[in-house]
């Protein structure tokens, strides 16, 4: 019996630095796996808390962003979009190798 796949992965916002998301992204891949979900995490390595760097907050489990309270054209960081569009690809990748 063939049993469907589904991959999921979470991702999470807050102005503060902390602002308690690792553990959004605990409870989510939690979820997840309870529903018998493949998690997809993060595989940009942080290099610089610098808001230009790739994953600068330093997240494994999913993606995390920090966003001040400042005008939309400058927040969050572009460090932060950046991470985000890698990883969106790295999920649309495994996503794919699944359903070849």
């Amino acid at each position: 019996m063939k049993l469907p796949l589904a991959d999921s992965t979470g991702f999470t916002n807050s102005f503060g630095m902390s602002g308690d998301k690792l553990n959004v992204l605990i409870q989510l891949a939690i979820f997840a796996t309870q529903h018998g979900m493949l998690w997809v995490g993060q595989a940009e390595m942080n290099q610089s808390t610098d808001s230009l760097s790739l994953n600068r907050l330093g997240s494994h489990l999913g993606l995390m962003a920090q966003s001040d309270n400042a005008p939309a054209d400058i927040t969050p960081p572009s460090g932060d979009l950046q991470t985000a569009r890698c990883f969106g690809a790295r999920v649309a990748t495994i996503t794919r190798q699944f359903y070849r």
